[in-house]
């Protein structure tokens, strides 16, 4: 049973699908941009009683869907029209076979356990584990013998048929070989070919005939998107525990071949029709004959006359005869089409009489009058007694429409009874979804509370949660819904009481109520994972994934508000974010089209979880210093670098809206310039406190507030990418310690009576196990081109910190300032900023902003550079030489005698000038390729 059976045009097919599925502009090749749709879709985009959820197929692979049918009069008034949606086209450029999850690996196996299942429709189908989802599916691809673009054609088939009864498309790609799959929803329980050939009761056969019923159904919804099967088998139809039916085998090259179109794509020309859409269906309609009689009589072929027939347990005559209608060669004599076979199913396992057994009264009078034709003279003899009898014959007739009354009052009361049965399965499934998805909600928001607590170590890694059935809820809520639209809007129930009315409305409102329920539970559940992911990879590098969402949040806001949207901006943005979200989007866009204008049962839930998408967030600015202006900078992207973007004036007590990301809030005073890097989350309430430290040090330092940044990640020897917050701000070196500077300092040594032994151990050299070699002489000329601009290299970290001890001791202004090595905390913040920059400028590499051994000169030769030969390599704070120039040594100390040293190096490869990448080396090391830049602290 389909939400809505009715789905379909007002004119017959009039396209081909192209030989063996190869042609375009048919049928199955029409894109999103071209569909036009002229009312809301059924639920999930496809149809509510679909086996899969509404978050099982990925946007990426979704297929462009037919019009949905037009509701009655009545039905317009009070609901109102919804939005129409597009499909999407198949996507097979991306790769089903791996993860696609965000933060793995490209080639970390998405599918494991897999082994061949079976062949069906020119597809080699094996059964897989899917780790992404953690559930079982079907994988297909082609057969040797079937073209790899029948793949494709089939996927967008069975987008097109989505349905109840009909395989759920979870998702497409491409197998380490490049040819297109298809990853389906496995189907349920056993197929009917395996069911006969055991022992049955009763009861089972008469399960069994309502499965035929269930395929018919489903193919009669396949017919009116223009589709056939063509290759119907009691083997295609799976029956599960449960009830549920799944038929498979669609889109064999055979029936694509065969397929006709109705759908009117604007501006593009249709083709001639391949065949007769009416034979295609005859075939389908006789399969399902001989199916139905394999279940009645255990053969394809029934009997040429009912006396024939051997019924077996459970089958009744009527079901005998409705195989035989089916399989009548007479185009005359068989059924129209699919719907009344399905029709006549469902009336024989309700006990009322079917079309297939109707005679009509004057056909019998015919024949009873050739047969006995004195007896017909006799009759005419006694017309005139007729009008004797006229009032015993109206009797008769007041009775038999008190009879026929009764028996339709009985189908309506069955009718309804059981889409009660579908809503009670509902209700019992949607309980036991309850917990585990509000479970992964609440263990996803408690990890991301942790992460940005800094306590990156207790979050591990997860597999998705396990499978709940999700699928269930809708199912079964989707055949409740449609049954009660059916009995509201259909002409055979238009006898119906006021209270069988009402009853349908309750079945209908409780109905929805459960799908809008369960599509909230796992959009929730959803979301929440999706803000683990996104927080736990928060950078400048992913800020565009995050604010992409922006656009799904203004289409589904459109839609909840009754206007159109923007579906094809929404497509695109699909493939922007993270897999969460895009499930997640997806499931809202369908509810919200199933609920059209009709007002949602959770309406706070609904918008709760529409807000969340949207990628904003709030800065409170709590004050600015005096005499102190303050302006707000997008840090937008310049190519590989990131640079602040047209800033404006903020003042305190202001409350700032800005999207997530960092931006960078500038200080200045006329004559000073301290710089606020701030990483926004999505939907964060920030309260922005100034860091002015008042009075600055001599020299060339650069203020660094405290704030909350993010650290570590990729770069070697990095550590787990985390959130840290540093308390105090700190005065850092704009520039690494000089060689000038270095030599003012041995100067001043020599001045106090240091020279010759006594000096050398103050000399920077360069050690290694082969060679020792001063990079000063004892007459302090620097060598081998040494400029006094170029950094200080060649000194242990003793000896760098003997220099900050001179430089406080200088007599003048610098003597009310100590200075120290920044740590290996202060030195990362410096060079990343808030948002954890890969590089110092932005996250793409350019040689232009640092030198390394990339950057080699015609002789093969690294050249040195001056400490600020590179602005256009500053970090967010205007800090140099933080990727090249020389190592730099920290505070930071480890065990052994060792301590870290940061910054890339003139020598060094480019994942050494990455903001994360650190080492460490013992603290009386000399090396050419170290050297180190200052803190400066005002003394108490």
């Amino acid at each position: 049973m389909v939400l809505a059976r009715n789905l379909g045009w007002d004119e017959p097919p009039a396209e081909e699908a192209g030989s063996d599925v190869e042609s375009s502009g048919t049928l199955l090749e029409i894109g999103p941009e071209s569909q036009a749709v002229e009312s809301a879709p059924t639920i999930l985009g496809k149809d509510v009683e679909s086996s899969g959820t509404l978050l099982d197929t990925d946007p990426a692979d979704r297929t462009t869907r037919p019009a949905p049918p037009r509701r009655t009069a009545e039905t317009a008034a009070s609901r109102g029209g919804a939005a129409p949606t597009p499909f999407p086209q198949i996507v097979t450029a991306i790769s089903g076979w791996f993860s696609g999850l965000p933060g793995g690996k490209a080639d970390k196996p998405r599918l494991e356990k897999i082994r061949p299942d079976r062949t069906e429709a020119g597809r080699e189908v094996l059964f897989a584990f899917d780790r992404d989802v953690s559930r079982d599916v079907e994988v297909h691809r082609s057969l040797p013998e079937t073209k790899p673009e029948a793949v494709e054609k089939a996927g967008r088939l069975l987008s097109l048929i989505a349905g109840p009864s009909a395989p759920v498309l979870f998702d497409t790609g491409c197998d380490p070989a490049g040819h297109p799959i298809l990853i389906v929803a496995p189907p349920p329980g056993a197929s009917l070919a395996d069911r006969v050939a055991g022992r049955a009761s009763a009861e089972d056969r008469r399960s069994w005939i309502a499965a035929v019923g269930s395929a018919a159904r489903a193919v009669e919804r396949a017919h009116r998107l223009g589709v056939a099967h063509l290759d119907l088998s009691l083997a295609a139809v799976r029956l599960g525990s449960h009830g549920e039916v799944v038929l498979t085998g669609w889109g064999s090259p055979e029936a694509l071949r065969g397929a006709w179109g109705n759908v009117r794509a604007e501006g593009m020309g249709m083709d001639p029709p391949a065949g007769d859409p009416s034979d295609l269906c005859a075939r389908d309609l006789a399969s399902l004959g001989r199916l139905l009689s394999s279940i009645v009589v255990g053969s394809p072929t029934p009997p040429p006359t009912p006396r024939r027939a051997r019924l077996l347990p459970g089958a009744g005559g009527a079901f005998l005869a409705i195989a035989g209608r089916a399989i009548d060669p007479d185009p005359i004599r068989r059924y129209r089409d699919v719907r009344s076979f399905a029709d006549d199913v469902e009336r024989a396992l309700s006990g009322a009489e079917i079309e297939g057994a109707r005679s009509p009264l004057v056909s019998r009078a015919l024949r009873v009058g050739r047969r006995h034709p004195y007896a017909s003279l006799l009759l005419f003899a006694l017309a005139g007694a007729l009008g004797l009898a006229w009032a015993s014959t109206a009797i008769a007739r007041a009775k038999a429409k008190e009879w026929k009354e009764k028996a339709e009052q009985g189908e309506r009361s069955r009718f309804l009874d059981h889409a009660e049965e579908d809503l009670d399965r509902a209700t019992r499934a949607s309980r036991e979804i309850e917990r585990p998805l509000a479970a992964a909600a609440s263990r996803s928001n408690a990890r991301r509370e942790r992460f940005l607590r800094g306590e990156s170590d207790a979050i591990e890694d997860e597999q998705a949660e396990a499978s709940v059935p999700f699928a269930d809820v809708l199912e079964a809520a989707g055949r409740a819904l449609e049954s009660a639209r059916r009995f509201c809007e259909e002409e055979r129930w238009s006898g119906a009481a006021p209270d069988e009315r009402e009853r349908a409305r309750r079945i209908e409102d409780e109905a929805l109520e459960l799908v809008s329920g369960a599509t909230l539970l796992e959009v929730e559940a959803g979301i929440s994972l999706a803000r683990l992911e996104e927080e736990r990879t928060l950078s400048t590098e992913t800020t565009p994934r995050v604010t992409a969402t922006r656009i799904l949040h203004d289409h589904l806001a459109s839609l909840g508000a009754g206007r159109e949207g923007d579906p094809a901006a929404f497509e695109s943005a699909l493939h922007e974010v993270l897999n969460p979200w895009r499930r997640a989007a997806v499931s809202l866009e369908r509810l919200l089209v199933l609920l059209g204008s009709a007002s949602p049962p959770d309406a706070d839930r609904l918008a709760k979880a529409v807000g969340e998408f949207s990628p904003d967030a709030k800065l409170v600015v709590s004050a600015v210093p005096p005499g102190v202006a303050a302006r707000i900078h997008p840090v937008e992207k310049d190519g590989p670098a990131l640079r602040l973007g047209a800033g404006r004036g903020i003042h305190a007590g202001e409350i700032l809206k800005v999207a997530a990301g960092e931006h960078v809030i500038v200080l200045e005073d006329g004559v000073h310039e301290v710089r606020h890097p701030v990483l926004l989350s999505r939907g964060e309430f920030f309260e922005w406190e100034p860091d002015w430290p008042g009075v600055f040090p001599p020299g060339d330092f650069v203020y660094v507030p405290g704030c909350r940044y993010r650290r570590g990640g990729r770069g070697p020897g990095a550590g787990a990418y985390s959130v840290q917050r540093l308390q105090r701000g700190f005065f850092i070196g704009r520039t690494e310690v000089s060689l000038g500077d270095y030599l003012a300092f041995l100067t001043d040594l020599r001045a106090s009576g240091l020279s010759g032994e006594r000096l050398a151990p103050y000399l920077p050299r360069h050690v290694t196990g082969r060679e020792a070699r001063l990079l000063v002489s004892q007459e302090l000329v620097g060598i081998d081109g040494y400029d006094p601009r170029m950094p200080i290299a060649g000194v242990s970290r003793e000896l760098a910190e003997r220099f900050a001890g001179w430089l406080a001791g200088r007599p003048g202004e610098g003597q009310s300032w100590s200075y120290r090595l920044p740590t290996d905390e202060e030195w990362e913040l410096a060079a990343r900023g808030a948002g954890g920059r890969v590089f110092p400028w932005g996250d793409g590499w350019d040689g232009e902003r640092a030198s390394c051994r990339e950057n080699r000169d015609a002789a093969g030769r690294v050249p040195w550079s001056l400490v600020d030969a590179r602005p256009a390599g500053a970090s967010v704070f205007g800090i140099l030489g933080m990727a090249d120039g020389v190592r730099e040594w920290t505070g930071t100390d480890l065990e052994g005698g060792r301590a870290y040293v940061r910054g890339g190096w003139f020598a060094g490869t480019r994942p050494w000038s990455m903001t994360s990448a650190r080492s460490d080396s013992g603290t009386n090391t000399t090396l050419e390729s170290t050297g180190f830049r200052l803190v400066g602290e005002p003394r108490e």
